[in-house]
């Protein structure tokens, strides 16, 4: 199972993450948290990167559309397993080198869902992922 995380979902200009997506066929399992994460980066993108409104709004329908269509699977998964799987990861791995909290949880969630491979344009949290046993893509 594929676990996508909110900086590949955001990726609004689509540069890697929806070709990488397009050619895999791969079914993207995600949370409640990654899709708002998603969505606010979008959103935000428009301000703070100068993505155009248009574009914002059309990776906002792709997001809608890939949940409908089931190419996108929101997972539900308790506080009361989540947490204690993210303090776990934290006391594991945070040392010299640091996560961010967004970071771990979102990995939690992965693993405590079944997850094989942790979907992230993000290098930190690719690492995160990799050292609890993730494959990391693209």
């Amino acid at each position: 199972m594929h676990f996508a995380d909110a900086s590949f979902l955001g990726d609004a200009n689509g540069s890697k993450a929806w070709k990488w997506w397009a050619s895999s066929k791969a079914v993207l399992h995600v949370s409640r948290l990654v899709l708002l994460e998603a969505e606010n980066a979008i959103r935000s993108s428009v301000f703070q990167h100068g993505i155009a409104q248009q574009d914002s709004i059309e990776a906002l329908h792709l997001l809608k559309r890939a949940l409908v269509d089931g190419v996108l699977v929101r997972r539900e998964i308790s506080s009361a397993r989540l947490y204690p799987a993210a303090q776990r990861i934290c006391m594991r791995h945070t040392g010299p080198e640091t996560f961010g909290t967004m970071d771990i949880i979102h990995v939690a969630c992965a693993v405590e869902l079944g997850s094989t491979h942790f979907v992230s344009l993000d290098r930190s949290q690719r690492k995160l992922a990799v050292a609890e046993g993730l494959v990391a893509c693209p």
